[in-house]
Parts: C-alpha cells; structure tokens; sequence
C-alpha cells in the first residue's frame, strides 16, 4: 500500500469504471467511463479508490478489473483520485487502494486495504454473513462517500 500525500488538481474524468458483467464502454462527461451499469438499489458495489501514479494501484488495477468481468456477486467501480477529483470531491486519502464497499447504496465499509483481489472477496463474504461493523465510514470521508453514491444514482 501507497500513501497519498498531496490533494489533487481538479482535472477531467477518464478512468474506467467496471462491473461483473461488462458490457460496451459508455462515457459521461459528469463521471469516469462506465463499462457497465452499477446497481445501488439492490446489489453490492465495490468501488476501488487509487492513482495511477501509484505502482501498487497499477499493478492491482488489473486483477481488479479481471475480478469484475469473472465475478457476478457486485458492480465494480475504479476511482482514479486525482483524474476523477471532480467526481469524489475534496478527499484526501491517506493510503492506496482503498475500497468503499456499498449494499444497495448503504456503506458497509470504508478503508485502506492490501492490493489482493482475494481481499475484495473476503471483505464481500464477511460484510454479508455479518454486516458492518459499526459505523463503516470515518466523519472526514462522508462528504466524498455521500458523492459517489449520489452519483452512481444519477446513472
């Protein structure tokens, strides 16, 4: 894991967005590229915070986008934190990847976690058998949480 130490110029949006079933990429001037539709009402959505500048989130990135295609249990979203800024808004975060994981729209977890797809996949099996634990999503980050939600909504 990387930490990010700098806050990010606002530029625009061009990281891709995946889910489980890919379909033909879409673009949306208001958000990263889209390869297919997230679905917050009901389903699981794994978001994947990172930079490109950061090596681990490089080399992660295409697990993670192998795990969206062979997977059907969530939507997959790739958040670059700098390119995407006007998307999060002012957020900070302090180490790479980080994963927001949402049920239906609801944060169930929010946190730095190691660059292994396996852990996308226990993180998933541990927040259904059991849930969250407490409150998923630290005061500083509900702000930026609040935005990705209310734009995958807007999709």
């Amino acid at each position: 894991m990387q930490a990010a130490k700098h806050k990010s110029p606002q530029r625009g949006l061009s990281r891709a967005v995946v889910q489980a079933r890919a379909v033909r990429p879409r673009h949306n001037a208001a958000m990263p590229r889209l390869l297919s539709e997230p679905l917050l009402d009901t389903a699981w959505t794994v978001v994947c915070l990172c930079a490109e500048w950061c090596a681990a989130c490089r080399e992660y990135r295409h697990a993670f986008e192998r795990r969206a295609r062979e997977q059907r249990d969530a939507a997959h979203v790739w958040v670059d934190i700098e390119d995407d800024s006007d998307w999060l808004g002012d957020i900070d975060v302090e180490t790479l990847p980080t994963l927001l994981v949402l049920q239906g729209g609801r944060p169930m977890f929010f946190g730095p976690v190691l660059p292994h797809v396996d852990v996308v996949d226990r993180t998933l099996r541990a927040l259904k058998e059991h849930g969250p634990s407490g409150d998923p999503v630290p005061d500083e980050y509900k702000d930026a949480v609040a935005l990705v939600i209310e734009a995958l909504r807007v999709r």
